[in-house]
């Protein structure tokens, strides 16, 4: 089989171990192909990574620019790949073996000398891919350590603030519901005094009308001396209930009081913890998201730089395929004019 110029070129790689058995990239820790034709110094590299492993065999896509950098010729490659066997424990437990493979794909390439293109500088792009690899690497390390803080660290913080500040929860419930019990009882006990109060009054009003009644006739002043005594004794009786009354609401008041302050420096003090916790994280995300900003930056413009070169080299070859067809139409006319 035959390929030219403008073709795309997948090549099935047909590997095997040292035993002759099916090998996959997959099974190896190691991996390189060198892809060549008839001069085996001018070849491409492929390093594992580029391989592609999905699907019943391993194979790897070569583009139309890199074909052209060959001559023409058979398709020829070798594979360099190492496994791990413990018989090389005295050096790094690995043994490495290179086969090569010649296909029966036939390259013819078009140029109008036989020497290959040369559209792109390898040691640049070999740089940007092991940059590119190195920078996906960092930035799922990064995100590793991002998740492994937010699953465990942050995550068993707020754990034990949730539950610490649960458990201040109940203690200011179990706080609120004794006093307010014991308020309950301190209105009970009012209420008590007040009702016999009221009917202790009753009864003196009863025993009043009764003597009212019955000493009608009874001297003027006796019975003005015995209204202003009944009086008195009312008074005096008003004015230590109610002292009682007062005395027993200052009490609550202030164990409302203590309770609410109590409350509200609790609160406030897990509001503060809350409030350092989300901080920190905000710090940690911003510092995160910073990081990968950089990284994107300097990704981008290593991009556009290799960009730029490439452009330059295209540039170059399109002057040099355009003095070539001048060359070749000077000759021709050089031809005529021999002829």
């Amino acid at each position: 089989m035959e390929i030219t110029n403008g073709s795309d070129f997948i090549v099935i790689l047909n590997l095997e171990d040292i035993k002759g058995q099916p090998l996959r990239v997959t099974d190896t820790v190691k991996f390189k192909l060198y892809v060549w034709t008839t001069n085996r110094n001018n070849y491409l590299e492929f390093d594992r990574e580029e391989i592609l492993t999905e699907g019943n065999v391993d194979r790897v896509a070569i583009p139309e620019l890199y074909m052209n950098t060959l001559e023409s010729g058979v398709i020829c490659y070798s594979y360099d790949y190492g496994k791990w066997d413990s018989a090389f424990h005295t050096t790094d437990c690995i043994y490495n073996k290179v086969k090569v493979v010649t296909t029966d794909v036939y390259w013819q390439n078009r140029n109008f000398n036989q020497n290959p293109a040369k559209p792109i500088n390898y040691q640049t792009v070999d740089y940007l891919k092991k940059l590119i690899y190195n920078e996906r690497i960092a930035r799922e390390e990064a995100d590793k350590e991002l998740n492994q803080y937010v699953n465990t660290e942050f995550t068993d913080k707020l754990n034990k603030e949730i539950k610490r500040s649960n458990e201040v929860d109940i203690e200011f419930h179990k706080l609120i519901k004794a006093n307010k019990e014991a308020a309950d009882a301190a209105d009970t006990e009012i209420l008590n005094k007040l009702d016999k109060e009221i009917k202790r009054s009753n009864e003196v009003d009863i025993e009043f009308h009764k003597l009212l009644k019955e000493n009608q006739q009874t001297n003027k002043d006796e019975l003005n001396a015995a209204v202003d005594a009944s009086n008195a004794k009312i008074d005096k009786v008003q004015k230590d209930l109610t002292d009682s009354l007062n005395e027993l609401n200052d009490t609550v008041v202030v164990m409302v009081n203590d309770a609410i302050s109590q409350t509200e420096r609790e609160k406030s003090r897990a509001m503060l913890a809350e409030d350092t916790i989300t901080n920190n994280l905000n710090i940690e995300v911003n510092r995160a998201k910073a990081a990968e900003e950089i990284i994107a930056n300097n990704l981008t413009a290593e991009t556009e730089r290799a960009t730029a070169k490439e452009k330059a080299l295209k540039d170059s070859i399109d002057e040099l395929v355009e003095n070539l067809g001048d060359e070749i139409e000077r000759s021709l006319e050089k031809d005529r004019e021999y002829k």
